[in-house]
């Protein structure tokens, strides 16, 4: 399908369907080994264990480990990242007007850092 965007010489097309196709991969691996570890540490029950999953800084008694904090963050910003960059590639697909694409991802931008903040706050308990 034609876009109708001009073709750029950078990399960075090519560095952001990498960073997918990793983001992807690793998201999958940090969900499964969530799974594995929570049975281990805490032997939860099937529902907890799930929003364990997508929510592991609260709720399971380890919150105060700065580790986990981090591991839990480090997911939170690689999904993050991972649904922006794919927001951005389909806006530019079906944006044809230069003024809206970077209108678009300007958007795109500052939500992405709001939402990063957000979630490095939250993962750490400054708030």
């Amino acid at each position: 399908m034609y876009s109708g965007k001009a073709r750029s010489d950078s990399r960075w097309e090519l560095y952001a369907w990498f960073f997918m196709r990793f983001a992807g991969v690793f998201l999958l691996l940090t969900g499964a080994i969530n799974l594995i570890y929570i049975n281990l540490a805490a032997k939860l029950n099937p529902g907890v264990q799930y929003r364990w999953v997508f929510f592991p800084v609260h709720g399971v008694g380890i919150s105060n480990n700065r580790f986990v904090a981090l591991y839990g963050f480090l997911i939170v910003a690689f999904a993050l990242t991972h649904g922006m960059n794919g927001w951005r590639e389909v806006m530019d697909e079906y944006t044809q007007s230069p003024g809206w694409r970077l209108f678009w991802r300007s958007l795109i931008f500052v939500l992405w850092a709001a939402m990063l903040i957000m979630a490095f706050i939250i993962s750490f308990g400054l708030f």
